[in-house]
C-alpha cells in the first residue's frame, strides 16, 4: 500500500488510519471468536442441564410425579432452560464485553487527566449498587411470571389431553375462562418486570448524561483555576472516554434482564437437582445397573406378608390393610374385586413404585428390598389396562423392552403376542410408525403389541392389570389368547375386571376395601352362597347376556347399514388417509400464512392506546441524541473562546442543558 503525497495527510494521520485498519481487522476477528466460543459454549451447557434434569427425572419416586403437574415438569426441563442458556451464552459474551470496554474507557479516562477522571469515577459504584437491585426485582418478577406460565401450560395441556370429554361435557368455555385466569397472572407479572426494567434503562441513561455534565463542568473549574492544567482536548478525551464506559455499562442494562431471567429459569431446576441429590431416592441407581448384565432369578414364590400401605398423596387413606396372599412359581394368580380396592396397588408395590408402610413382600425368599430396582424389573413383564406406545415404529415399541433385542427376538415375541400377522398387513409393517400414543392403531392391536414389547425380555415373572377390561369382545378374545399363550411357565399375577377371563387360574383372591376377603379357584368360590365372588361373577354374567342379545340384533341389520371398513382387516386404509391429511393441511397452511401480518394487526387494535403512547415515547428518546450533539457542540465553541471568563456562563448553562 503506498502513502499518498497529498499534504493533507500528514505523517501522524496517515499512521492512525493505518492503526484503525489494523484494529478493525483484530477486532472483527476477536468478534467472530466471542460468538463462536459462547454460543458453542452456551449449547453444550443448555444440553448438559437438559440432560441432568431429565436424568433426575427419571430417578424421581413416583410419588414425586403424583405431587408435580406434568406441565410443570414440561417447562422446566425445555422451556425455561432455553432461557438459561440464552442467559449463559451471547449475553454473557455481551455483558464481559462491556465490562471490559468500561475498563479500558477508565483507564483512558485517567491517563486523559486524573483529577476530572478521579471526580467522574463517583458513578461506577452509584450505577453497580443500584444495577444489583434492580436485577435482583427482575429475578423475582421472571420467577413469579414462570411458575405462572407453567400453570397456565398444564392446564392446556389437560385439556388437549383429554378434549374428547372436555368438549362432550360442554366444557371447553370453563377450561378457557381456567387458562385465561392464568394467563392474567402472567400478564401482572409480565408487567411487573418491564416497568422495572424500564425504570433502569431510565436510570442508566440519566446516570450517562449526568457524566457529560459533571465532566465539562469539572474542566470548566480546572480550566479557570490554571490555563495549563487541562486543555480542551484533554477534557474531551476523559469526558468522552468515560461516557463510552458508562455507555457500555448502560448497555450491560439491556443484557442483565436476560440474565435476571436467566437466573429465575434456573432456580427451580437448581432446587429439582439439589433435592433429588438429597433425596437419594431408590431410582438412583438404575442407569448403572442397567448396564450391568443380570443373572439374578425371580423364579420363585411371591409372598406378600401382612402388607399394609397407605399412598404418600393421601397419608390418611388405609389402601392395604395387613394384606396377605401368596402367588405360586409358575402359577396364575388372580386378583380380582371392586373398584379401589387395592388391587393395582400390589402390581405398583411389586414393581418398588413404592414402598409398604409395614409388612413385606418376598420373592424366592429373599425379603423385595434385597433385589435392586434394574434387576427386579429387567425379570418382570408388565402390560396395563391403558396400553402405552411411543411416537416411532412398531420396531422399536417392542425393542424398548429389551434394547439389545435382535430382529428374530422382536419378530418371536409379536407372534407369542398375535401381533405377528396383522404387523406384516400394515403397509411398512414393523416400520409402521404408530402415531402418538398409537393412534393409529385399534385398542386390541395396541395391547398385542405392549404384550410383545413385555415378552421380548423373556421375563419369568408376568403382571398383567386388567388387560383386556376396555376392549370389545372381539378383541378381548384375541388379546386373551395371546395371554393365555404367554402365561405358560411362567408366574402369572392378573388384576381381572371380567371374572370370565380368569376362570382357569390356579389362585383367586378377592379383595374388598384393601382387605382379603375370599380367596380359592373359581369352582371353589362359586359354591360359596353369599359369597363376594360369585355375587360378582353372576352380576357380569348376566350383563353379557345382554351384550350378546344386542350384538344378535346387530347381525340381523341389513349390510348396508353395518360398517365396510374394519382396522383390523384394512389397517393400511387408516395410514393412507392419514397422508392425505397431512398434505392438505401442509396446502392450507401456505396460503394462512399470507394473511398473518395483517391478522396480528387486528388483535392488536385494542392495544391501540398504549401502542401510541410508546411510540410517541419511543420517538421522545430517539430525539435526545441529535439534542445532545448540539448541546455538545455549544459545549466545545464556548471551551474554545479564548475570553472563557466571559463565557463561562453559557459554558455552565450548556452542561447543564446536557
Amino acid at each position: 500500500m503506498s502513502q499518498p503525497t497529498n499534504d493533507l495527510y500528514g505523517n501522524v494521520v496517515w499512521s492512525s488510519i493505518q492503526y484503525l485498519f489494523v484494529v478493525g481487522i483484530l477486532q472483527a476477528f476477536c468478534v467472530l471468536i466471542q460468538y463462536y466460543a459462547f454460543d458453542t459454549s452456551g449449547r453444550r451447557q443448555t444440553n448438559r442441564i437438559r440432560n441432568n434434569l431429565f436424568r433426575a427425572m427419571l430417578q424421581c419416586n413416583v410419588t414425586y410425579f403424583d405431587e408435580n403437574q406434568t406441565g410443570r415438569l414440561n417447562s422446566k426441563l425445555f422451556e425455561n432452560i432455553e432461557i438459561v442458556g440464552k442467559g449463559i451464552g451471547l449475553d454473557l459474551a455481551q455483558i464481559l464485553r462491556s465490562l471490559g470496554k468500561l475498563a479500558s474507557s477508565i483507564c483512558v479516562a485517567f491517563y486523559g487527566s486524573w483529577q476530572i477522571a478521579l471526580i467522574m469515577t463517583y458513578t461506577i459504584p452509584l450505577v453497580i449498587v443500584t444495577g444489583k437491585l434492580f436485577s435482583k426485582a427482575i429475578t423475582k418478577e421472571t420467577f413469579n411470571e414462570f411458575n405462572a406460565y407453567s400453570k397456565a401450560g398444564h392446564i392446556a395441556q389437560e385439556v388437549f389431553s383429554s378434549v374428547r370429554t372436555v368438549l362432550s361435557f360442554n366444557g371447553a368455555k370453563f377450561a378457557h375462562q381456567q387458562y385465561t385466569q392464568k394467563l392474567e397472572g402472567c400478564q401482572r407479572s409480565s408487567i411487573k418486570k418491564g416497568f422495572v426494567y424500564g425504570l433502569f434503562r431510565g436510570w442508566m441513561y440519566f446516570n450517562l448524561y449526568l457524566t457529560y455534565a459533571v465532566g465539562f463542568l469539572c474542566g470548566l473549574l480546572l480550566m479557570n483555576a490554571k490555563k495549563n492544567l487541562v486543555s480542551l482536548v484533554d477534557i474531551l478525551v476523559v469526558v468522552l472516554a468515560f461516557a463510552r464506559g458508562i455507555a457500555a455499562f448502560r448497555l450491560v442494562g439491556i443484557f442483565i434482564q436476560s440474565s435476571a431471567e436467566a437466573c429465575g429459569a434456573a432456580t427451580p431446576a437448581w432446587d429439582f437437582l439439589d433435592n433429588v441429590e438429597a433425596g437419594k431416592s431408590i431410582e438412583t441407581g438404575i442407569f448403572e445397573d442397567n448396564n450391568k448384565e443380570k443373572k439374578t432369578s425371580i423364579n420363585g414364590n411371591i409372598r406378600f406378608d401382612k402388607v399394609t400401605f397407605t399412598y404418600p398423596t393421601r397419608p390418611d387413606v388405609c389402601v392395604l390393610q395387613n394384606m396377605s396372599l401368596l402367588a405360586r412359581a409358575g402359577e396364575t394368580t388372580a386378583i380380582v374385586g371392586a373398584s379401589g380396592s387395592g388391587k393395582s396397588t400390589l402390581i405398583s408395590l411389586l414393581l418398588r413404585f413404592y414402598e409398604s408402610t409395614s409388612g413385606q413382600i418376598v420373592i424366592n425368599g429373599q425379603s423385595l428390598s434385597n433385589y435392586s430396582v434394574a434387576e427386579l424389573r429387567q425379570n418382570i413383564g408388565v402390560v396395563n389396562q391403558e396400553p402405552t406406545l411411543f411416537d416411532t415404529t412398531i420396531y422399536e415399541n417392542i425393542r424398548f423392552g429389551k434394547k439389545d433385542a435382535s430382529k428374530i427376538e422382536i419378530e418371536e415375541a409379536a407372534r407369542l403376542a398375535n401381533a405377528h400377522d396383522f404387523i406384516m398387513r400394515l403397509p411398512e409393517k414393523y416400520e409402521t410408525v404408530v402415531g402418538e400414543r398409537g393412534a393409529q392403531l385399534s385398542g386390541g392391536e395396541k395391547q398385542r403389541i405392549v404384550l410383545a414389547r413385555a415378552l421380548v425380555k423373556q421375563p419369568q415373572l408376568l403382571l398383567f392389570d386388567e388387560v383386556t377390561s376396555a376392549l370389545d369382545r372381539k378383541n378381548e378374545k384375541i388379546v386373551q389368547e395371546a395371554l393365555d399363550q404367554a402365561c405358560k411357565d411362567r408366574t402369572t399375577i392378573v388384576i381381572a375386571h371380567r371374572l370370565r377371563t380368569i376362570q382357569n387360574a390356579n389362585q383367586i383372591y378377592v379383595l374388598d376395601n384393601g382387605t382379603l376377603i375370599e380367596q380359592g379357584t373359581h369352582e371353589t368360590l362359586m359354591v360359596i352362597d353369599g359369597g363376594k365372588y360369585q355375587a360378582m361373577f353372576r352380576a357380569q354374567q348376566t350383563k353379557e347376556t345382554v351384550y350378546d342379545n344386542d350384538d344378535e340384533m346387530v347381525n340381523k341389520l341389513p349390510e348396508k347399514q353395518l360398517p365396510t371398513t374394519n382396522i383390523d382387516e384394512h389397517p393400511e386404509t387408516i395410514f393412507a388417509d392419514a397422508k392425505l391429511e397431512s398434505l392438505n393441511y401442509v396446502e392450507s397452511s401456505v396460503t394462512s400464512q399470507r394473511s398473518i401480518i395483517w391478522r396480528l394487526i387486528s388483535m392488536n387494535k385494542l392495544q391501540w392506546i398504549p401502542i401510541l403512547i410508546g411510540g410517541l415515547a419511543c420517538t421522545c428518546i430517539g430525539a435526545v441524541e441529535p439534542t445532545f450533539a448540539v448541546a455538545l457542540s455549544f459545549i466545545i465553541n464556548e471551551s474554545d473562546n479564548n475570553d472563557f471568563s466571559s463565557s463561562h456562563i453559557d459554558y455552565v448553562r450548556d452542561c447543564l442543558s446536557v
